[in-house]
């Protein structure tokens, strides 16, 4: 008897700890539960139950530090008050806090970046935040992340604090450039958004710098604006001129210039040459503003463009000696002489030619044309 009271004994006792064992598995706080999983809305409502149960911040880092469930820890953290996370902040994850974790080293990484925004609540990138204060970024933001990142005593937490700090410096300062047409153009990837920019751009220096950029719509828009004339002569005189020089754009502003401008222009384009520019025809253009100085032989002795000749009654210049002659022809078809077309040319005393544009009379009716060249 006293053997089978003692099997039986000893069967109740395992059966009470089973039983207590089974009751302590089923009342276990969902937030210590690593079978549940988060993305369940059933199982995130229990984790999230669990932890409005808890009325302390010490138990709140107990979840924050302990549970394998890293949206429960987050849940604790958010639940955190702010002195308290920037405090939490300041020291060392406990040992074993990446245990039970999925992928311990970037649940860390988020965990770390997640206490900062419970800290820091201007992200870098809140760009209307950033608008709102005149692109002055909240100092007390970028100290408590320095303060972070010389005095933490978490690696993890100094390497988030860190990168976040240097995001949110580049953010500001980025924003502060685009903020401004001057900005904006320095910025720009394609030569749409330069001229955008350029247009609204009151910076001499930067319109000056347009006028060397590659994209001739970018050129173009500086011709524009530049205000400097001697600037635009000093770029035509660089060599850099990519601008064709009998663009409407180019002619505009050329007709801009004053006296004195044209002087240092035109002084400076008979020294240079170049294969991509005809300077000579900008060369002409200047003089003819200026004015010709007429050579000895009707040509102007700066530009080299032929001025008008003075022709006596034998058609002889009588500043050069050079012989304007006039030759007629009677133009026939079909046997019908229907026009008479005068040649003219210009015989230089030194043996040169040259030939002048012919003047034309037609000596029948239009019918007679038509039936003379019906294909016409």
């Amino acid at each position: 008897m006293r053997v089978l009271w003692s099997i039986t004994e000893e069967s109740r006792t395992r059966k009470a700890e089973l039983k207590g064992g089974w009751n302590m598995g089923l009342f276990e706080p969902a937030w210590k539960n690593r079978k549940l999983k988060p993305g369940d809305p059933k199982h995130r409502q229990k984790i999230v139950n669990s932890i409005n149960k808890l009325g302390t911040e010490e138990e709140l880092l107990e979840v924050l530090c302990t549970s394998p469930l890293e949206s429960a820890r987050i849940e604790a953290l958010d639940r955190l008050s702010t002195e308290r996370a920037l405090r939490f902040a300041l020291e060392q994850f406990p040992e074993g806090f990446s245990d039970g974790l999925y992928d311990p080293s970037s649940a860390k990484k988020r965990i770390a970046n997640r206490i900062l925004m419970r800290i820091i609540q201007i992200p870098p990138w809140d760009n209307k935040r950033l608008r709102e204060s005149d692109f002055q970024a909240d100092e007390e933001v970028l100290s408590t992340l320095k303060h972070l990142v010389d005095e933490s005593q978490n690696s993890t937490v100094r390497d988030a604090a860190y990168d976040r700090y240097h995001r949110l410096v580049d953010y500001q300062y980025y924003c502060m450039k685009m903020s401004s047409p001057e900005g904006r153009f320095r910025m720009a990837e394609t030569a749409a958004e330069r001229v955008e920019a350029l247009k609204e751009c009151r910076d001499e220096k930067v319109i000056i710098g347009a006028l060397y950029d590659n994209e001739y719509l970018v050129r173009e828009e500086a011709i524009r604006r530049v205000r400097d004339h001697h600037a635009f002569v000093q770029w035509i005189l660089s060599g850099s001129v990519i601008i064709p020089i009998g663009a409407e754009t180019f002619q505009n502003k050329f007709d801009e210039l004053d006296r004195e401008v044209l002087e240092t222009l035109i002084n400076g384009l008979q020294k240079i040459r170049s294969e991509d520019v005809s300077y000579e025809i900008l060369l002409k253009r200047t003089c003819r503003k200026l004015g010709h100085i007429p050579g000895g032989n009707c040509f102007c002795i700066r530009c080299g463009e032929e001025l008008p000749h003075n022709f006596d009654e034998n058609g002889v210049c009588k500043i050069c000696r050079a012989r304007y002659v006039e030759e007629e022809e009677i133009m026939t078809e079909a046997r019908v002489q229907y026009a008479k077309r005068t040649n003219r040319r210009i015989e230089y005393p030194d043996g040169r030619v040259k030939h002048l544009d012919p003047e034309t009379r037609i000596l029948v009716d239009d019918s007679t044309m038509r039936w003379l060249f019906p294909n016409d």
